[in-house]
Parts: C-alpha cells; sequence; structure tokens
C-alpha cells in the first residue's frame, strides 16, 4: 500500500526552479538529426589575429616601457 501526501510549495521558493527546462523547446536546426557523438566532438576554431600588431597595445599614455 502507498500513500501519497503533497504539499504547497514553501514561501521562498521561486517558481522558476520547478519550470520544465528544455523540455518542450524544438531543437536548433543545427542540432537535428545530429548524434550525440556529432555533437560532443566539434574543435573549437580561432578567429585569425595576424593584422593586430603588438606594439599598438604596448603603449600606455604615450609613452613605452
Amino acid at each position: 500500500m502507498y500513500v501519497l501526501q503533497f504539499s504547497p510549495f514553501p514561501a521562498g521558493r521561486s517558481l522558476f526552479v520547478d519550470q520544465p527546462h528544455f523540455d518542450t523547446l524544438p531543437l536548433p536546426p543545427s542540432y537535428q538529426g545530429k548524434t550525440v557523438q556529432e555533437l560532443t566532438n566539434v574543435t573549437a576554431t580561432l578567429p585569425d589575429l595576424s593584422s593586430l600588431a603588438g606594439t599598438n597595445y604596448l603603449t600606455v599614455n604615450s609613452s613605452r616601457n
């Protein structure tokens, strides 16, 4: 035999905590049809910073140290 007892939420508890998260939202189109391995084995790429000169960042108050 089982007994279920329901009690109201505590007074200070946020309703956001108990809302469903990602349960009813569809996947972004770029994720559709991909396996978990395809989604987790992604290589990060860095932007090309070759056009930036390091000397531009060494100047403080028009003086060089």
